[in-house]
């Protein structure tokens, strides 16, 4: 549920990699260490699978793409819904605990038995404030969950073809954009609503926000020792398990699931309005598509591998298969023969790098002085998008397949060598 490429290129193209993106607005084209917190989380995934078998990362792979929704629209209308709900939520339950915890806490320290104090104030305080900061997350948290659901599902049906033309750029947001560096977004778009609401309202729905007021309350001299710690400790605890973690676990979930989504990374694109020029351009200079003509590399090496090395892939079965790893491997690999879906990123493989050469072409025409044809180039490229799209689609779902197949509870007959599953 991120942004298209197109929103912040502006920015990205002042940016196209550093080491870590930073908490800022200018996200980079790419981030070293978000492909490395990508490529972690890959590799727990198929440790997951491996171990456990794949009932896991198919419901994870499943889910995905409605995770992936996020428009300019969703972040606009998120905020516009959750700020005024939970701004209600910290009014209402303001007024209960200033009317029931407390006053009776006040009693408690207002008593003339000073050694009372001593002993009952902290522990009860405490039970308090932990019951209380429990009454008052679980239901924020779910309001913000409600909130993103809400917007996410008004906009798509409002804009369904625009929504899931976004998924791809989203995607790539995600696995190579944003890494631990850039504050998780339990309220997407909550950073630019400044003036709206008070600082509390955003601090729940900005854990970086959050932060800086924990560390303020805590270190108030106004307040006894004992009072901040009981009282930040527990919220600092709720606010971390019910706001924190779900948005956490959401963005690393999503990075894991480029075990199966990465193919996306051939049918992201930058801008797709101005002149044919800045277009070609940046066909060769982008950095999505750099990562995509190396992937390609990487995919066509593979191919070309099994082609000339069979006896290789075959030893490697062999040794594999005394591991409890086989099954995986052997499906997703596929070392004994060419599977279709392997083909079908073959080719999409190359499409990526024809479409450099087109680009290329074009350029060298502009540098001899000569008008290229438009209507060719539009013509090929949308060609190749088609393709590129239909070929994306297939190795995706296909590889989904593959692992839901490996669930031996569902029964589902294998895909083999064929491009559909025998289900006769």
């Amino acid at each position: 549920m991120n942004e298209a490429i197109s929103q912040d290129s502006s920015t990205a193209s002042t940016r196209r990699w550093c080491w870590y993106a930073g908490n800022t607005d200018a996200v980079p084209q790419i981030s070293i260490l978000a492909l490395v917190e990508t490529l972690i989380a890959v590799l727990v995934y198929v440790w997951i699978a491996i171990e456990y078998g794949t009932l896991h990362i198919t419901i994870s792979a499943c889910i995905a793409p409605f995770l992936l929704l996020r428009t300019p629209e969703s972040t606009a209308l998120g905020p516009k819904i959750g700020l005024p709900l939970v701004s209600g939520h910290i009014k209402f339950f303001n007024v209960i605990f200033n009317n029931t915890v407390g006053p009776f806490l006040v009693m408690l320290d207002n008593s003339d038995n000073t050694k009372l104090k001593k002993i009952t104030i902290p522990p009860i305080a405490s039970v308090l404030y932990l019951i209380c900061t429990l009454i008052f997350m679980i239901p924020t948290a779910l309001i913000i969950f409600a909130v993103r659901i809400a917007a996410t599902f008004i906009c798509t049906c409002a804009h369904p073809l625009g929504t899931l033309r976004a998924i791809p750029a989203n995607w790539w947001r995600v696995a190579a954009r944003v890494d631990s560096s850039v504050s998780p977004e339990p309220l997407p778009g909550i950073q630019w609503h400044t003036d709206d609401h008070n600082v509390i309202v955003k601090a729940i729905c900005s854990p970086y926000i959050a932060c800086s007021g924990f560390t303020e309350l805590f270190f108030d001299e106004d307040e006894k020792l004992w009072s901040r710690i009981l009282f930040v400790g527990p919220l600092v605890l709720s606010y971390i398990i019910f706001i924190v973690l779900p948005a956490l676990l959401y963005r690393y979930s999503l990075k894991g699931t480029s075990l199966f989504y990465s193919p996306l990374i051939w049918v992201v694109h930058g801008a797709v309005k101005g002149s044919l020029r800045d277009r070609v351009a940046e066909v060769r200079t982008l950095a999505v598509y750099r990562m995509s003509r190396l992937y390609s590399i990487f995919v066509l090496a593979f191919f070309v591998s099994k082609i000339l090395f069979f006896s290789f892939w075959n030893n490697a079965a062999f040794w594999w298969n005394e591991t409890y790893a086989a099954d995986f491997l052997n499906a997703f690999v596929a070392p004994q023969g060419l599977p279709r879906w392997q083909i079908a990123a073959a080719a999409n493989a190359i499409l990526a790098w024809l479409l450099f050469f087109i680009a290329d072409y074009v350029l060298l025409q502009y540098d001899r002085g000569n008008e290229p044809n438009q209507a060719l180039f539009d013509f090929s490229v949308g060609a190749i998008k088609v393709g590129r799209g239909v070929l994306t689609f297939y190795t995706i779902t296909a590889t989904i397949y593959l692992a839901a197949s490996l669930v031996e509870k569902w029964g589902l007959p294998p895909i083999g060598d064929n491009w559909l599953p025998s289900w006769y």
